[in-house]
């Protein structure tokens, strides 16, 4: 069927997991620094990681899952609008 399972034993570095974690954090502080508090809500925190995650999601990627269909359309079955977001 095509299908190549990546399997990590554990206790092991998995890098395009970890980059996408590293990825995710570096945007989250970016949007966090532009913010003028001390201290954020967790609830705050939690929607930060959303929308970075909502975003990184949206878009075709090299050595994504499908050639032509983004991951978000995969998980949920919505099309993305890019002219209402």
């Amino acid at each position: 069927m095509g299908i190549t399972l990546n399997v990590t034993s554990k206790n092991k570095h998995v890098p395009e997991v970890e980059w996408y974690i590293r990825t995710v954090k570096e945007r989250v502080r970016s949007i966090a620094n532009s913010f003028p508090f001390k201290k954020y809500p967790p609830r705050l925190i939690a929607e930060m990681v959303y929308y970075i995650a909502f975003w990184l999601n949206s878009f075709l990627q090299k050595d994504g899952v499908h050639v032509t269909i983004i991951l978000i359309t995969l998980l949920t079955r919505l099309e993305i609008d890019y002219h209402k977001y």
